[in-house]
Formats: C-alpha cells, sequence, structure tokens
C-alpha cells in the first residue's frame, strides 16, 4: 500500500515539472493573409500606428495560427524601434509563452532578452538569452548576435570568470577579425588583472576557456617565478607555450625558461661577489675584494682554478638583488659572497 502511495506522488510530480508540449499552429483563412500582407506594407511604409492595429486584428481573429506569432513579433520590432521597451518586450514574450508551437521562439526570447536588457534587468534578460541558446532553431548569424548579447549581459553583471567563458564562446562563431582580437584583448586583460590565483588556476585548468587557458598558465608561470618556485613556474610557462598567440607573452615565457634553465648549470669554480664598488663605500669594497682574491688564489704564480665573477651593488638593495639574479643565471656561480651593507 506504501509503495503505491509513492507511485501516486511520483506521478504527479512528474505531470507538473513535465512541461507540455505545444500545439500545431492552425491555418489561417485568405482573409486574415491578405490583411498580414497589408500590415506588413504599412510597416514598411512606417505607417506604424496602422500596422499595429492590422497586427492585433490578427491576433484577435486567429490567436493559434501561424501568422499570431509573427504579427506579435513585428508588432515587437516597432516599440523596440520606437524605444518602447516594455511593450516590446510583451509582445516578444507572448509568443514564448503561447500555448501554440512557433518557429521563431527562439528569436522571440532573444529579442524579448534586448528588451530587459535595454531596462537594465541583466539577470532576467541573462536567463533568457539561456534558454534561447538550447533552441534548434538559431540560425548561425542569430547565434552570433546571442553570444554577444550574453557577453554584454556578464560584463554589467561583473561576472569575470563567466564573462571569459562567453568571450571564449563567442570567438567560436565571430567572423570579424577585428572584433575577434578586441575580444582576445579583453580575455586577456580579465585574466592578467581581475581574477584571483584560485580563479587562475581553474581557467588553466578548464578547456572551456579555451586559448585563455594558455593565457592563465602564462600568468601562473609568472606568479610562481616571482615567487620563487622555478619547478612550478617551468612546468606551467612550458604548458603555455603550445596555445598563447601573444609574440610578447610568447618571448617574457621562452626568456623566463631560459632563466630557470639557466639556474640548473652552476660552474663549481666560479663564486659570485656583490660589492659596493662605488660610491663612499668604495675604499671598503676594494680591500675586501683583494682580500678574497688573495684568499682564493686568484692571483699569482700559484693560481687555483676558482674565479670570481664579481658585480657592483652601489649600495642600492635594488641593484644587489638585480647582481645576485644575474650572477645566478648568466655566470652560473656556486656561491655568491657579500654585501658589505646589511641593507644591500
Amino acid at each position: 500500500m506504501k509503495s503505491l502511495f509513492y507511485i501516486v506522488i511520483l506521478f504527479a510530480f512528474l505531470s507538473c515539472s513535465i512541461k507540455p508540449e505545444k500545439k500545431p499552429p492552425v491555418a489561417p483563412s485568405p482573409n486574415l493573409s491578405n490583411e498580414f500582407k497589408k500590415a506588413s506594407l504599412d510597416q514598411k511604409k512606417k505607417r506604424y500606428s496602422q500596422a499595429v492595429k492590422r497586427y492585433k486584428l490578427i491576433i484577435e481573429k486567429a490567436p493559434n495560427s501561424d501568422l499570431a506569432d509573427d504579427a506579435h513579433i513585428e508588432i515587437g520590432n516597432i516599440y523596440f524601434q520606437k524605444k518602447m521597451f516594455d511593450a516590446a518586450y510583451e509582445s516578444f514574450i507572448s509568443v514564448v509563452n503561447a500555448q501554440t508551437y512557433s518557429p521563431r521562439e527562439a528569436f522571440a526570447m532573444f529579442m524579448a532578452a534586448r528588451c530587459l536588457t535595454e531596462k537594465g534587468r541583466y539577470n532576467e534578460a541573462l536567463s533568457l538569452t539561456d534558454r534561447a541558446s538550447r533552441h534548434e532553431t538559431f540560425s548561425s548569424k542569430d547565434i552570433l548576435e546571442l553570444k554577444r548579447l550574453r557577453l554584454f549581459l556578464y560584463h554589467q553583471l561583473g561576472d569575470p570568470i563567466d564573462e571569459l567563458a562567453s568571450i571564449s564562446e563567442l570567438l567560436e562563431h565571430e567572423t570579424n577579425e577585428n572584433l575577434k582580437k578586441s575580444y582576445r584583448i579583453q580575455g586577456e586583460a580579465i585574466v592578467s588583472h581581475q581574477l584571483p590565483y584560485d580563479s587562475i588556476k581553474k581557467v588553466a585548468s578548464a578547456s572551456r576557456y579555451g586559448v585563455f587557458s594558455s593565457v592563465a598558465e602564462f600568468e601562473l608561470g609568472k606568479l610562481e617565478y616571482k615567487q620563487g618556485d622555478f619547478s612550478s613556474a617551468r612546468s606551467y610557462l612550458k604548458d603555455s607555450l603550445s596555445g598563447l598567440t601573444s609574440s610578447s607573452q610568447i618571448l617574457e615565457a621562452q626568456q623566463m625558461l631560459t632563466n630557470i634553465d639557466a639556474r640548473r648549470r652552476v660552474d663549481p669554480q666560479t663564486i659570485g661577489v656583490i660589492l659596493p664598488l662605488s660610491g663612499k663605500h668604495a675604499t671598503v669594497a676594494e680591500r675586501t675584494l683583494r682580500g678574497l682574491q688573495l684568499g682564493l688564489g686568484v692571483f699569482g704564480s700559484d693560481r687555483s682554478n676558482y674565479s670570481l665573477a664579481v658585480l657592483d651593488s652601489n649600495s642600492n638593495p635594488d641593484q644587489a638583488a638585480e647582481a645576485v639574479e644575474r650572477l645566478v643565471v648568466e655566470d652560473n656561480v656556486i656561491a655568491i659572497v657579500g654585501s658589505l651593507l646589511s641593507k644591500t
């Protein structure tokens, strides 16, 4: 008995949740077809009031005909052109909510979403575009316009991660090369300047972000390089090169990889020295350098195999840090001596 009760409940739930199929449209009378032609002519000649009146008559006389949805859409187009967005929305959404099937339902959703966008109702507009995108009646041109609208909506809503995914989708359909270039720049700027670390990692690991996954890998490589995690940096940068399209990013990634690989090469007989050889501490620095040279046997008849790579810090902490980088990357020193001053 209890099982029967659950079956009845399940059936009731499914009955409520499954959307009923729309009815096929009925053929209009010849008189109404002629009326539609007259309305179209009025609309073409910008006699909008007369056109709307004729379209409304068709809807009233044959609400379930295939002309009714066309009449609703043309009324919506007239109102949209006149910037009467509330009235236009009501006309377009009537096609969406009708009990009769219309092959133009997806287009009506798109136009209703445009009306909502003009009114600043971005979340509702986005929801409608999502429904429209699942329709199979959209042409490639309509899909392109829909994706452009979705990108605008995500931007207005301040959702950079979804905006990025939208740009990636749009790049697959966009035919205008100038716009494609603009979208790539917009997407790269989002990855570089708007996303936190965790979101960049998400973009790097997900295929839905297309070319921007490589940009994310490049950004992660730069971050890890700055943090001194050269193993992770190398992995990210190497992966990024397979998808990067920007020549400047490619060159920067290659340079960082070169620097990382240089760190692996060590000359066991070269020692780096960083001293303030210019400025007010120059005298002390020169004496220190001579002491190192004597101690390591750099000069004299009984010379050792050691050599010194010497750089001037100029008593500047930033120059000292750059000197360390240069000694490691370019001179491959096994050790570094310096500096005389605690801050450098």
